[in-house]
């Protein structure tokens, strides 16, 4: 079984924010997209990440984030009260493949018209 390690650095009104864990993962490809599913072990949420070149999907709970390498994306944010409309803006992805091992790094900001939600640093280390 392979096995992701996942670390995400958040910074959220003022705060740093770490999340860690380790995990099974089940990986696939669709379309041009390197898929990773798994499940976030405290808060038991299944994840899907997606992928690709330039483009990044995450699929946490009922929250979808679309992400495109220097573009900013309007997406639709599901909350417990309603959607939230935000700006998703991916400044940096890195992936790399070194034998068994795949990692990939990207960050992306969240803003709600002028606001910014948070800043986001994801690192995904994929031992297969």
């Amino acid at each position: 079984m392979s096995k992701i390690e996942f670390k995400s650095k958040i910074k959220q009104n003022g705060k740093d924010n770490l999340v860690k864990f380790d995990s099974e993962v089940q990986i696939s490809k669709w379309k041009k997209f390197k898929v990773y599913e798994f499940l976030e072990p405290v808060q038991k949420i299944q994840n899907r990440i997606e992928i690709s070149e330039n483009k990044v999907n995450i699929f946490s709970g009922p929250a979808t984030i679309n992400l495109e390498l220097n573009k900013e994306i309007i997406i639709e944010y599901t909350t417990e009260v309603g959607f939230l409309f935000m700006s998703a803006y991916m400044n940096k992805l890195e992936n790399k493949v070194e034998g068994e091992i795949t990692i990939h790094k990207f960050m992306y900001t969240l803003t709600q018209g002028e606001t910014e939600v948070g800043s986001y640093e994801l690192y995904l280390k994929i031992k297969e």
